[in-house]
């Protein structure tokens, strides 16, 4: 599939996808046309009379056996080579206009003369006028999409859905091409060179690529000529030699050799690698946009005043940009946050380096940001990074190092890497007691998830001690309603509900609740959190209808805030379940356990504890629908999963061994 990126490479798209260029003819073909359009000196008309005459010479000389010129359409051959490319209207640029090779089954784009699509593809402001091209009894006018649409990767993603059924093969990989790295910001002379250069800084876009593909190594591959094209204007365009000079540069380097020969492995392979019908599933929903929400920050952001022109105002910009993520956080607009957070990244990456110290805490807060909207391989992955290049900038006793260990703990523990989660914890533990004293806030905070880690691999006796003592430090220290003595009140409550003591977890999730809505408000997420739990004490003692209630709330504000497939939101999918369980309501049960854990092995994993837990409810469900020799056989893989995952004597592995004795029993009565 060709897909144009920039003005150059949608001209390329075209010559290569539709009229069959080799790559010989690609080359001698492109210097013709520069020849003939920006040889000598002519205006915006001028070039754009000459470009079309081109444009219309170059269809003409390449028919392929086809309609040839003038009569030639975009959609006149339907062939492999799905070619599309994008343009931009006028009256609406907001989002691209799609010109394809291929028909789709909705919001198909005009079929117009291919020379027209071509112009209007190019089109750019100050190099090749605006176009009109009339569209049935309407006149579309097309004017430059190089503003906003000069790297749309994440359009080529959603558009892969549209021209590819989810029964064809797998996509092998993504080859993006570029115009060279842009100048940095400390170059910029003006706010409306700014507004301009920024909204043209398709990197923004390359750096979220290679972030979204984390886990599929070299399956993304961007190649673009890294140092010298940044002094280059689009005025520089006739300036020749000194593209050549250092694209040739560029690829004499060791690591775009290297590049190169793997996307030509890649294509030569043709090895599925990602299912089209899940390539947008890489990051969670409401993110696939979040380039083009960035741009547009970047178009507000260019109009405002500083102090010197990128000096000092370029760090208040961060810092105004970093203070509102923060915001967003705290108040669980995590996609909010996001977006902001890969601004900054992108921008300190540019003008710090990738191995900076604040580039790295961007970086780290990033990840944390995944993992809150459920990404946790993704942000596994980055926080690896991350603790890395800390560990080699910093060294290993460092605080920021630290905080990065701690993470990746989180990370595990979040994964279901209980045993990865309790080890690196007792590390971090131990280096901040003996670093920052026994009392410090971090120290107090990594002991909370040490106890948290003993809670998830059955020790809670062992982790109610700790908790209690963090919890009484906590509350001394910081107050009975900081949010982390809060969340020592919950780790509390959770640990008294699995030790059998009800009437205690009620009694304090009763109180965090009343706080949290007082501190935090009533949709915050650890408000929403502990409303459940409450629900769950209610459930366990008897009061089933009032519990149904409220975990039906909070599923519908976890579907609102963070998404439907959030692991927040299948929790509540699991807490409704049960709910329906004890209301003997066993098929409302039985469906939404089906659900759940179809959810649970595709996003967390078939041996994730949580994919567990609702693998043998699921198996109780059966049985107490009279499915019972379905139900062992489940329940049998449960125990030898929980077993290995987790240890013969975890308490989850005991329910389930004691849970096959009921099924049995059920069978044989």
């Amino acid at each position: 599939m060709a897909f144009g990126n920039g003005m150059p490479s949608r001209l390329l798209a075209i010559m290569g996808g539709i009229l069959h260029l080799t790559g010989d003819q690609l080359v001698n073909e492109l210097l013709w046309i520069f020849n003939e359009v920006f040889l000598g000196d002519s205006d915006e008309k001028q070039r754009t009379t000459k470009f079309e005459e081109a444009v219309k010479q170059l269809i003409e000389k390449y028919p392929d056996g086809k309609s040839g010129f003038p009569e030639r359409r975009m959609r006149d051959i339907n062939d492999a080579c799905k070619t599309v490319v994008c343009a931009s209207l006028s009256h609406n640029s907001a989002h691209p206009y799609l010109f394809r090779s291929y028909p789709v089954r909705s919001n198909q784009t005009s079929n117009c003369l291919l020379w027209q699509a071509t112009r209007a593809t190019t089109a750019l402001l100050g190099l090749f006028g605006e176009i009109h091209i009339r569209e049935g009894f309407a006149q579309q006018i097309f004017s430059s999409a190089e503003i906003r649409w000069n790297n749309p990767m994440n359009e080529l993603i959603q558009e892969s859905s549209k021209a590819f059924k989810p029964s064809e093969p797998s996509i092998t990989c993504i080859v993006s091409i570029g115009s060279g790295h842009p100048r940095h910001l400390s170059m910029l002379d003006d706010k409306k060179d700014i507004f301009r250069r920024m909204a043209l800084d398709c990197e923004q876009v390359a750096d979220h690529m290679e972030r979204r593909f984390t886990n599929q190594p070299d399956f993304y591959q961007r190649l673009n000529v890294q140092q010298g094209l940044q002094g280059l204007d689009m005025g520089d365009i006739t300036n020749v030699s000194q593209i050549i000079s250092h694209t040739r540069a560029y690829l004499e380097e060791a690591r775009t050799l290297r590049d190169i020969d793997l996307v030509v492995e890649n294509l030569l392979s043709r090895q599925p690698r990602v299912p089209v019908n899940s390539i947008s599933d890489v990051l969670p929903s409401g993110y696939a946009n979040e380039s083009r929400d960035a741009i547009l920050q970047v178009e507000k952001l260019a109009s405002k005043p500083t102090k010197e022109e990128l000096g000092s105002g370029y760090q208040n910009t961060l810092a105004d940009i970093d203070a509102q993520a923060r915001d967003h956080s705290a108040h669980g607009r995590h996609h909010d946050a996001l977006r902001l957070r890969d601004e900054a990244l992108t921008l300190r990456k540019h003008r710090l380096g990738p191995k900076h110290p604040d580039t790295l805490s961007t970086m780290h807060d990033f990840a944390m940001t995944l993992s809150e909207l459920g990404s946790h391989e993704t942000a596994l992955q980055m926080i690896k990074q991350v603790l890395k290049l800390r560990k080699e900038k910093l060294g290993l006793n460092h605080p920021d190092t630290l905080v990065s260990k701690h993470a990746l703990a989180s990370s595990y523990a979040s994964l279901g890497r209980h045993q990865d989660a309790l080890r690196m914890r007792d590390e971090v533990l131990t280096l901040r007691k003996r670093i920052l004293g026994p009392d410090h806030p971090e120290t107090l905070w990594t002991m909370h998830d040490f106890a948290s880690s003993l809670f998830d691999l059955g020790s809670h006796k062992t982790a109610l001690q700790m908790s209690e003592h963090v919890y009484a430090l906590r509350k001394e220290k910081i107050g009975p309603e900081h949010p982390e003595t809060l969340a020592s009140m919950q780790m509390l409550a959770n640990t008294y509900a699995r030790l059998g003591q009800g009437d205690d977890a009620l009694r304090l999730r009763k109180e965090i609740l009343a706080l949290r809505k007082r501190v935090l408000g009533a949709e915050h997420q650890d408000t929403i959190s502990v409303l459940q739990d409450f629900a769950m004490s209610l459930s366990e003692r008897g009061s089933h209808e009032t519990a149904l209630q409220m975990v039906k709330q909070v599923l519908e504000l976890r579907k609102e805030k963070v998404g439907p497939e959030h692991p927040d939101t299948l929790a509540s999918m699991h807490a409704l379940a049960s709910i329906y369980a004890c209301l003997g309501q066993h098929k409302e049960a039985l469906a939404l356990r089906d659900e759940v854990l179809t959810l649970r092995k595709r996003i967390l994993g078939p041996n994730h504890p949580d994919t567990l837990s609702t693998m043998h409810d699921f198996a109780t469900s059966l049985s107490d629908l009279g499915s019972h020799k379905v139900a062992l056989q489940i329940g049998k893989q449960v125990l030898k999963l929980r077993k290995e995952n987790l240890g013969s004597e975890h308490p989850d592995t005991l329910a389930s061994r004691n849970n096959l004795d009921v099924i049995q029993g059920r069978r044989r009565s």
